[in-house]
């Protein structure tokens, strides 16, 4: 699973953080695991941080996973953002990748009920989603990971 995920109903927002290669089938199920989450409501803010994704790999047309084009993913990606409703969301891209999300970023930017901010550093995005700040939304995203490995790990 190269995503993990964990809402803060403190600060009504859904910290997310994505490392190595992310496809648009992988966000699709995660947001619609998300969708399920006890602990979702429509209209919470989303914070994305994908400074340790990999960018997409452009030389495969099918994703693995489900046998679906790129568009037909994207397409089931459109659908999936309107379940969320009028939301705010801020992704985290390193500076030196982010020209290889462009295609992610136009189409969040072509869902209406998204009003979307795309950073470069964490501090912009969580002034941005106006996330008070004394909030620590690193501690959140180091923490995903680390809450996923205790539970996957043998030992527990």
């Amino acid at each position: 699973m190269p995503y993990f995920y964990k809402i803060d109903r403190a600060v009504d927002v859904i910290f997310i953080r994505h490392i190595g290669r992310v496809t648009s089938a992988d966000l699709c199920e995660q947001l619609e695991e998300i969708l399920q989450h006890d602990e979702f409501s429509k209209g919470q803010r989303l914070l994305i941080d994908q400074r340790e994704e990999v960018p997409p790999a452009f030389s495969n047309p099918l994703n693995e996973k489900n046998g679906a084009t790129e568009e037909q993913n994207q397409s089931r990606l459109g659908n999936i953002f309107s379940q969320f409703g009028k939301i705010k969301l801020a992704c985290i891209f390193d500076e030196d990748v982010i020209d290889y999300f462009d295609g992610v970023i136009k189409l969040i930017a072509g869902i209406p009920n998204i009003e979307h901010g795309v950073f470069s550093e964490l501090n912009g995005a969580t002034k941005w989603l106006d996330i008070h700040p004394d909030f620590d939304s690193e501690k959140i995203l180091n923490d995903i990971i680390f809450a996923y490995h205790r539970l996957t790990s043998p030992t527990g």
